[in-house]
């Protein structure tokens, strides 16, 4: 009798225990609005990302980013105007703890990054000296944030935050890069 009422409270405890458990996406794709600041400067542009989950904890991310950035400075009668584009596809780990709908997360990216530059001078709107700097680079980003599971398939990355760090041509940048946006989420992880 022991053993029929043992087995029975654990059939009856054993659902529970499976509903409780969190599932994962076997995939996560992020696609949003980024704004980069970066050495004073700001720029807007946008972020999206590939996360491989192996389990609730651990993922590997495949990040790529697209800032745009101008200003002009206005000296005398002469304008100086500079316009930046910011393109980096970087790689690495993501740790994640799950609470219910909530998840926060670490990440470290390193790759590449491409940088274009564009320097014109100007004076009563002619254009009198103009030139363009295109070069490759390391890029890292390491940092973090909070994503909200709205549905099964669909969450709410309400914020990212990440030191960016680049380096070309020996000069050294870094800002900070702030993402929000939407993430589609396919297959179950247990």
């Amino acid at each position: 009798m022991r053993r029929f009422i043992a087995i029975a409270g654990m059939l009856l405890v054993l659902p529970l225990a499976v509903m409780a458990q969190e599932e994962v996406p076997k995939v996560e794709v992020f696609g949003g609005y980024s704004y980069l600041r970066l050495q004073k400067m700001n720029e807007n542009g946008w972020n999206g990302s590939l996360d491989a989950n192996f389990n609730k904890n651990l993922g590997f991310v495949v990040d790529v980013a697209g800032h745009y950035g101008s200003q002009a400075t206005p000296i005398n009668n002469i304008t100086n105007n500079v316009k930046t584009h910011i393109y980096s596809v970087m790689v690495g780990p993501r740790i994640s703890d799950p609470r219910g709908k909530w998840n926060p997360f670490a990440e470290a990216l390193f790759g590449w990054a491409r940088l274009q530059n564009n320097f014109s001078s100007s004076t009563g709107g002619n254009t009198f000296l103009s030139s363009s700097n295109d070069s490759n680079g390391f890029a890292v980003a390491l940092g973090g944030g909070l994503d909200y599971q709205w549905s099964r398939l669909l969450s709410i990355r309400i914020l990212q935050i990440d030191y960016q760090f680049l380096r070309s041509q020996g000069v050294r940048q870094n800002g900070t890069r702030l993402a929000a946006g939407f993430i589609l989420r396919w297959g179950r992880k247990g």
